[in-house]
C-alpha cells in the first residue's frame, strides 16, 4: 500500500513543522441553542400626510432673499442642476396681480395640474414684492409656504436672472 506510506509521511512531515498541538479552552462565542428572532411585519395604519408641517423657525423671506428647499435624499447633482436652471421647464405660472387667497388657490391648482400632467420641473413667478407697502413680500412668502407644505414638491430654488431671478422659483416635482 504505497498510499498509506505517503499518508504517514505527510502526517509526520506536518507534525514536524507544526509541533505539538493543544486544544484551545475558551467559552464559545455563539450559543448554538439560541434561535433567531422571528421577523416582525409592520403594517402601515396611518395615511400619508397631505402636507408637511412648517416649523415655527422659518423666517419670512425678504425682497432680496433667495429661496431654497430640498427634501433629504435628493441627489446633489439634481439640486445643482435645479439651482442653475438647467432642468427643462415644463410649464410656467405667473402670480402677478393676484390677491393672497386667489394666488394660493391658483398655485395649488397649478401644482395639481402639473402633477397630473407628469411635469418634472415648473417655474412659478411670484414677483419680488417691491411695489407693495407691506414689510415682507407677501406672494413670495406665500409661494414658499405652499411649496414647502406640498408633499409632491421635492425641491425649489430661486430662479436665475434670465427666468425671473428672486421673483421666481424653479420647482422640482415627484415623478
Amino acid at each position: 500500500m504505497p498510499e498509506d506510506d505517503d499518508k504517514l509521511s505527510d502526517e509526520a512531515l506536518f507534525k514536524a513543522h507544526v509541533g505539538p498541538v493543544q486544544p484551545i479552552k475558551s467559552k464559545p462565542r455563539i450559543n448554538p441553542a439560541r434561535k433567531k428572532p422571528s421577523p416582525q411585519i409592520k403594517t402601515r395604519t396611518e395615511q400619508p400626510p397631505k402636507a408637511r408641517d412648517l416649523g415655527a423657525d422659518i423666517e419670512p423671506a425678504g425682497m432680496l432673499d433667495s429661496l431654497f428647499y430640498a427634501q433629504p435624499g435628493l441627489q446633489p447633482k439634481t439640486i445643482k442642476r435645479l439651482k442653475q436652471g438647467r432642468l427643462a421647464i415644463d410649464e410656467i405660472l405667473d402670480l402677478h396681480g393676484l390677491d393672497q387667497p386667489s394666488a394660493e388657490q391658483t398655485l395649488l391648482d397649478f401644482l395639481e395640474r402639473s402633477i397630473i400632467s407628469h411635469h418634472r420641473c415648473i417655474l412659478v413667478i411670484q414677483g419680488k414684492g417691491m411695489h407693495g407697502e407691506e414689510r415682507w413680500p407677501i406672494q413670495k412668502n406665500l409661494t414658499e409656504t405652499v411649496l414647502r407644505r406640498h408633499t409632491q414638491v421635492l425641491a425649489f430654488s430661486s430662479a436665475q436672472v434670465r427666468d425671473g431671478g428672486l421673483g421666481a422659483v424653479y420647482v422640482l416635482l415627484k415623478r
